[in-house]
């Protein structure tokens, strides 16, 4: 009602007007009210029940009340405000609802107060508020006849005798809670003596049997004892036994002194083979490496082309030497110690052997392509 204008505030007060109309139908007759609400979906309060609660009509009738309380409270605060465009738009309102609201006679005598209060203060002020105020408050008047007490409109109830069917149903859910409190005590305790009985049936046979024990002779009792003592003599016995029968069969097994000597042995004639066998390849390589020296120098211009294959074999042959003499000098431990890394040293061999084979024959290659370019310019010559 603030914000409105003049237009507006006359389409919402019809709007009111045929929405109360409605709303009031409903509010005089219970059959109507069971014909056309009773049933539908609406008026339903609680869904998730399985049988739906449905609004009674004196409870729509309440909620009636609810509304015209709330619409009276509306209007009378836009009528005490001193807005111009509040005072006007209720006033507005208020002559289009008219048929239908107020119809309680207290609400009407609250609108009717203040409609006077108005007229009274915007006589000289505000001419056309004064206007609105005269003609809403003559039409009041008329329909004076047509308002009915509150107690006709809804069924009151007594805030005394509320406050008493709530303290009661209060009291109720307390004593329901204590009684669920004391029933649970009440099973726990049994079901603790159950227990208890239980282990008391349990303690007594326990002591029973040691009273039998404590019955029976102690000649019994020595005899026990007797027959413990030798059970563990003779488990230590046994185990004694096993662990020497142990050892025996690891001494079998790995004889260390023999196969020392053994291993030393084998270790020193594998040495000499494998210098025997050093010395033989390095006096072949040195023999051919000075063959083919001769047949170079023998041969014209193929001197420049192989002087890097002879440098690179010199270094060779002069490694060897070095490592003859090393070998020589070394002691009988590093010896030892070289003949356990063998299979090392034999791959390394057959490596440098490879290399060795490589080299030779691309010397060779070369060899053969100098001889067929020289042959190619003696011809030539000729």
């Amino acid at each position: 009602m603030c914000s409105c204008t003049e237009n507006e505030a006359n389409h919402y007060g019809r709007f009111l007007c045929s929405l109360l109309e409605t709303v009031m139908n409903w509010h005089k007759d219970k059959e109507v009210f069971n014909k056309e609400c009773a049933k539908y979906p609406g008026f339903v309060t609680k869904f998730c029940e399985k049988d739906p609660v449905h609004v009674d009509f004196e409870n729509y009738r309440h909620v009636c009340h609810k509304w015209h309380y709330r619409l009276t409270k509306a209007f009378i605060l836009c009528l005490d405000s001193g807005d111009y465009i509040q005072i006007r738009n209720s006033l507005i309102i208020l002559t289009k609802v008219l048929p239908q609201f107020p119809v309680m006679l207290s609400f009407a005598q609250a609108i009717e107060r203040r409609v006077d209060n108005i007229r009274n203060e915007e006589k000289e002020k505000r001419p056309d508020l004064y206007a609105l105020a005269t003609g809403y408050s003559g039409q009041l008047k008329a329909r004076k006849s047509n308002f009915i007490p509150e107690s006709e409109f809804h069924i009151k109830e007594n805030k005394k005798q509320m406050t008493v069917q709530n303290n009661a149903q209060k009291v109720e859910i307390n004593n329901n809670a204590i009684k669920k409190e004391k029933i649970e005590t009440i099973v726990n305790n049994v079901e603790k003596d159950v227990s208890k009985s239980k282990n008391g049936i349990d303690s007594k046979e326990t002591n029973e049997k040691k009273k039998e024990i404590k019955k029976e002779n102690p000649k019994e009792a020595k005899n026990r004892k007797t027959v413990t003592n030798e059970d563990k003599l003779n488990n230590n016995v046994e185990k004694n036994n096993r662990n020497e029968s142990r050892s025996s069969s690891v001494s079998s097994l790995s004889p260390r002194r023999t196969t020392e000597h053994r291993n030393k042995d084998d270790v020193n004639e594998s040495d000499k083979e494998h210098k025997k066998r050093k010395s033989d390849s390095i006096k072949t390589h040195e023999e051919n490496s000075d063959k083919k020296l001769k047949e170079e120098v023998n041969n014209n211009g193929i001197s420049s082309v192989n002087t890097n294959t002879r440098s690179h074999e010199k270094k060779q042959s002069s490694s060897a030497r070095k490592r003859q003499q090393q070998l020589k000098e070394s002691p009988n431990n590093e010896v030892s110690s070289e003949v356990n890394s063998t299979p090392k040293r034999r791959k390394e061999d057959d490596a440098s052997k490879s290399k060795r084979e490589d080299r030779e024959s691309r010397s060779k290659t070369t060899e053969k392509r100098s001889n067929s370019s020289r042959r190619h310019k003696q011809e030539d010559d000729k």
